[in-house]
């Protein structure tokens, strides 16, 4: 591959304490957090909204804030799911921790915390780079419409999911798999005019359930004369508007590499053609979806698994799933070990007894002494990730990595030097469930 070589100089737009990188569920939670224990603290997000997959690939619902109808994710996370709730835009009161949610107003409540709280806001900003000083991150990159500036901050907080700033830093990463092995990515889209009455798992309210309409599988399974693409579960959820017949739809997958830009082209082309194949067929075959007609697509695919770094502490799904206490446990997860297969529509899944508990330890490496990451590229093997990777798991760890943050300018100490007991001690203050 030729290679250019280019200098040149760009402006360095604010110095902040804590600069925090992808505005999704774990990104924006971690913003307010850092926030509000007194960081001067700034977002940077590419789209012009917040709330990542929830917003930009319509993953729905909130997953999973509840074990056996006891809480046990708490704080901002639920904080946020109250405000979105009485704005009607949630259903908070399933037994199982599941909040279906409706995509617009998230953007909004979400917004309206990170700006309450103080957050500076850089929204269509991509991360492009980052500049370091020994092992320390001092600057990052970023580009839109104002061109090419540095952000300088104390502290450096990862939530791009795929884990880009830390990579661009040389944050040691676990070996990804290869692409057919990596868990499938999907593109979500919305229908109107849905017999919602006919939907089984509209709701997806009961315990211990995968909430798979399991007649469209059979129907689409035996379909010999119709070219069917391939497709997972399918999952249909409430977007909070049952009496008019909108359902979020997730029924879509191809094996996909979330951190190769042809990769994804080609994943974003291949699953609007298959969207647009698969609801033609929802409406030929299946009843409920005769008078349905499409609303929107996703902004963008969704990716279920890329990058994870090698932190301090690798999690392994012995230690998650028999509930493992550490001594530095910052989040929990309930989501049920959910891997989904590329190559065909299969999905296994390993229901938990009892909830998981994720050590900070798995946040940070002492190679990055002022870099922590938080959502799903944590350090973890592939088993305990297929259940932290879901969204109230990322939010609860945003909060401890921006609280983390925050806490380490104030004592002026790296990550892996900061009083574990002060971290604890003040998430709990917070409403954080340990």
């Amino acid at each position: 591959m030729e290679r250019l070589s280019y200098q040149r100089q760009v402006p360095v737009s604010d110095h902040f304490d804590v600069l925090v990188c992808g505005g999704g569920p774990a990104g924006f939670i971690a913003a307010v957090a850092a926030a509000r224990n007194g960081a001067k603290t700034a977002l940077v997000e590419r789209y012009g909204f917040l709330g990542g997959a929830a917003t930009a690939s319509l993953v729905n619902p909130i997953s999973t804030f509840k074990r056996d109808g006891k809480q046990v994710i708490g704080g901002i996370p639920w904080e946020f799911v109250e405000n979105l709730s009485s704005l009607g835009g949630a259903a908070s009161d399933y037994e199982n921790g599941n909040v279906p949610v409706d995509a617009e107003l998230y953007k909004l409540v979400a917004q309206r915390m990170a700006k309450d709280a103080g957050v500076h806001l850089f929204l269509h900003s991509y991360l492009t780079d980052v500049v370091k000083e020994g092992s320390f991150v001092s600057h990052a990159l970023i580009t839109n419409k104002s061109a090419l500036c540095a952000v300088s901050a104390d502290r450096f907080v990862d939530c791009t999911g795929d884990g880009d700033l830390a990579f661009l830093a040389g944050f040691p990463m676990q070996e990804m798999p290869e692409t057919a092995e990596l868990q499938p990515a999907s593109l979500g889209f919305r229908l109107g005019g849905v017999k919602v009455d006919q939907i089984v798992g509209l709701h997806p309210s009961t315990p211990g359930a995968k909430f798979q309409m399991v007649s469209v599988r059979e129907i689409f399974s035996s379909l010999n004369d119709e070219k069917v693409p391939n497709f997972g579960g399918p999952w249909f959820c409430t977007v909070l508007r049952d009496e008019v017949g909108i359902v979020n739809v997730n029924i879509t997958r191809t094996a996909a590499n979330a951190v190769d830009a042809e990769s994804i082209t080609e994943a974003e082309c291949t699953l609007r053609e298959d969207v647009f194949t698969l609801f033609h067929l929802l409406k030929k075959y299946v009843p409920a979806f005769s008078d349905s007609y499409m609303i929107f697509g996703a902004t963008q695919v969704g990716f279920r698994e890329s990058r994870r770094i090698l932190g301090e502490h690798i999690l392994t799904e012995e230690e998650y799933v028999s509930a493992v206490h550490f001594e530095d446990t910052v989040a929990r997860g309930a989501h049920p070990l959910d891997m989904h297969r590329a190559k065909d529509s299969g999905q296994d899944v390993r229901f938990l007894n009892e909830a998981g508990y994720i050590p900070y330890r798995s946040l940070i490496s002492e190679k990055m002494p002022n870099v922590i990451v938080a959502g799903r590229c944590i350090s973890a093997d592939r088993s305990s990730f297929a259940s932290i990777r879901v969204q109230a798991t990322a939010m609860a760890l945003g909060q401890a990595a921006g609280t983390a943050a925050a806490l380490s300018v104030k004592e002026k100490s790296t990550f892996t030097a900061l009083n574990v007991k002060l971290l604890t001690e003040t998430l709990r203050a917070q409403g954080a469930i340990l």
